[in-house]
Formats: structure tokens, C-alpha cells, sequence
């Protein structure tokens, strides 16, 4: 239904509208997106706020390594980033020795440096929280429903990330960040 004529939204029109569920691949220019606001809030100690830039780190640049490198038996979380993004790596090194007490483990390569740290314990609260796989990852409602001041820090963390494209190993997909 057309509900807009130029510039101006005929309300009434909008109202009767019944909303449907539309993937984002498939979104149109000139598509309305409704949602409603979740005014819950639900403060969880466990996440503080490095945690939660940690998170959004991970979020942009991590991936979880199951059973290899030097945690044969376990999991390794590692996150990449370009080796001139020194401010970055640097916080997420002190990052891992303050929340985790480990000295991570980093790798050079061309012009990229993997920050690895060695935890099955972490790998596997990542997992619960967050999801692996570059198109797999999703946010837990604890996560989503974190106060706003922790949720910015999260988004700080993914945003520092580099958005990234290329055909996945299958060479079927094209994946997005």
C-alpha cells in the first residue's frame, strides 16, 4: 500500500498497515522499518564495561579455534587486526591480562597481527554469549538487555573492527561485515 505521497506519511493509512517480517537482503529503498523499543533493562555484574568492549571486539574480529594451536584440547579465542591498529591491540592485550589474567598469545602476518588467548573456559562463554562464525554470531537477550553505558561499550568495540569482505572457503558465499 502506498502510504506516502512526496514527503509527507499519511498516519492514518500507516496505522492500518500490517507489518510483515522482510529478511534485510530483501529490504527496498523507500521500505518502512517498525520496531517496537524495549524499555526493559537488566544489569548483569558479570558483564562490566571492559568485558563488554571485549565482546565487541570479538564481535568484529574474533573467531573461536577448537581444539588446535597451543590449546590442543580446548579452545583458543583469537581476534586479528591490521598491525598498524596499535591503539586497538594494545587495549585488547590489557584487556585479556585485566579481565581473564592472561597473557595472550599474538602471531605476525603480512600486515595483520592474531591475538590469541589460550582459555576453554572463555571460548566456551563467548560461544553461550555470542555465537561463532563470522555469519553466525547473535547477541543473548542478557547481553541486549544490558544498560546503555555497557551496550556503548560493546558497540565501541565492534565499530574498531574493519569491515570485511570476501568469498567464504566454499567460494559459494559472499560474507559481510
Amino acid at each position: 500500500k502506498e502510504i506516502r505521497s512526496r514527503n509527507h506519511i499519511d498516519n492514518q493509512k500507516l496505522k492500518k498497515v500490517k507489518p510483515e517480517f522482510i529478511e534485510a537482503k530483501d529490504l527496498k529503498k523507500g521500505d518502512y522499518l517498525v520496531f517496537r523499543n524495549n524499555n526493559e533493562i537488566r544489569d548483569d555484574e558479570k558483564y562490566s564495561k571492559d568485558f563488554c568492549r571485549f565482546l565487541g571486539y570479538y564481535l568484529a574480529e574474533g573467531w573461536i579455534n577448537i581444539g588446535g594451536g597451543r590449546n590442543r584440547d580446548g579452545l583458543n579465542v583469537s581476534l586479528a587486526f591490521h598491525i598498524k591498529e596499535k591503539k586497538y591491540i594494545d587495549d585488547l592485550i590489557n584487556l585479556s591480562l585485566k579481565l581473564f589474567n592472561r597473557k595472550p598469545y599474538t602471531r605476525i602476518r603480512e600486515n595483520l597481527i592474531e591475538i590469541t588467548i589460550c582459555s576453554k573456559d572463555l571460548g566456551l562463554q563467548l560461544i553461550n554469549i555470542a555465537g561463532k562464525g563470522a555469519g553466525k554470531k547473535k547477541l543473548s537477550e542478557e547481553v541486549m538487555l544490558l544498560p546503555p553505558e555497557k551496550q556503548k561499550e560493546l558497540i565501541k568495540g565492534y565499530l574498531r573492527g574493519d569491515a570485511w569482505y570476501g568469498k567464504a572457503k566454499l567460494g559459494r558465499h559472499n560474507l559481510y561485515r
